[in-house]
C-alpha cells in the first residue's frame, strides 16, 4: 500500500466526526463487554468452567502473541505514515507507543479466543462475540492501530489457541482437579 493512497484515505475518515467517534468507541471501549461477560460467567455456577477456559484460551494466545511480535516486528500504520491515531489523546485504553507490534492485532486474537471458546459453550453468544471482535477489528484498522492483516491474524491466533486449550488442555485440566474449583453446585 502506498503511502499517498493510505494518507489520502485516512484524510477522508478523518474529515468525518461522527465516524472517528463511532470507530474510537467501538475500537476502545467495546472491551469493557467482554469483561462484563467474564464477570458474570465467573460468579454464574454454569458459567464458571467457560470463564476458566476462555482464560486459558486468552492466556495462550497471549503467548503466541508475544512469540509472533518478536518474530515479526511490524510498525503500525501510525508509525510507519507518520500520524497520531484518532482515539490516542481521549481514549483510556489505546496509546500510541513506538514499539513495532502490529502483528498480529492483540485485541483482535484475545477477543477470538474468548468468543471461539464461547460459541462451542453458548454458540448465540459465541457468534454475536465473534461479531462484535470483528466490528473491533474493523474499527482498530480505522483507527490507524492495524493493517487488516494483522486483524485477519488475530483472528487466526485467537481461533487456533481457544481450538487447542479447547480440544487438548481443558479436558486434561478437568481431568486433574476436582470440579470444586471450577463448579458451583
Amino acid at each position: 500500500m502506498s503511502q499517498k493512497f493510505y494518507l489520502d484515505w485516512r484524510a477522508r475518515f478523518e474529515a468525518q466526526p461522527g465516524l472517528r467517534a463511532a470507530a474510537a468507541v467501538i475500537g476502545v471501549y467495546s472491551l469493557l463487554a467482554y469483561y462484563l461477560v467474564g464477570v458474570y460467567m465467573l460468579f454464574s455456577a454454569a458459567g464458571r468452567r467457560t470463564f476458566f477456559v476462555g482464560a486459558l484460551a486468552l492466556g495462550l494466545a497471549w503467548v503466541f502473541i508475544l512469540m509472533l511480535n518478536k518474530l515479526f516486528p511490524v510498525s503500525r500504520p501510525y508509525q510507519k505514515f507518520g500520524f497520531v491515531p484518532a482515539a490516542t489523546a481521549v481514549w483510556l485504553f489505546s496509546r500510541a507507543h513506538n514499539k513495532p507490534n502490529s502483528f498480529p492485532s492483540e485485541h483482535v486474537a484475545s477477543l477470538a479466543a474468548v468468543s471461539f471458546i464461547l460459541a462451542w459453550y453458548y454458540p448465540g453468544l459465541g457468534v454475536a462475540a465473534l461479531l462484535v471482535a470483528a466490528f473491533i477489528g474493523l474499527a482498530r484498522v480505522l483507527l490507524g492501530y492495524h493493517y487488516v492483516v494483522d486483524v485477519i491474524g488475530g483472528f487466526i491466533i485467537g481461533g487456533l489457541a481457544a481450538f487447542l486449550v479447547y480440544i487438548w488442555l481443558a479436558p486434561l485440566l478437568w481431568q486433574a482437579l476436582p470440579q470444586s474449583m471450577y463448579l458451583v453446585k
